[in-house]
């Protein structure tokens, strides 16, 4: 083993949804394998994640979907990480 890793491009957003809605959410980027970096309990649930580039838009259309049109996403930063095989 030669020790090398794939990078990974990843937009990190902050994304603030209901606590109806909370489940469907997790579902829907757990189904895409994305991270969740940190979550936030207050009067909403603030989830830190991380999505590959690629599925930022499909991410966000179907986050929109699943929160019937209630998604706050806001991206904080880009930054490469280790991709998971």
């Amino acid at each position: 083993n030669t020790g090398l890793c794939d990078m990974q491009l990843v937009s990190v957003c902050e994304v603030t949804v209901d606590y109806e809605t909370l489940g469907k959410v997790k579902y829907c980027l757990a189904n895409h394998k994305i991270t969740i970096i940190n979550e936030k309990y207050s009067q909403n649930v603030d989830l830190e994640i991380a999505i590959p580039m690629s599925l930022v838009k499909v991410a966000y259309n179907e986050l929109t979907e699943v929160t019937n049109g209630k998604l706050i996403m806001e991206e904080k930063d880009k930054r490469y990480v280790v991709k998971m095989n």
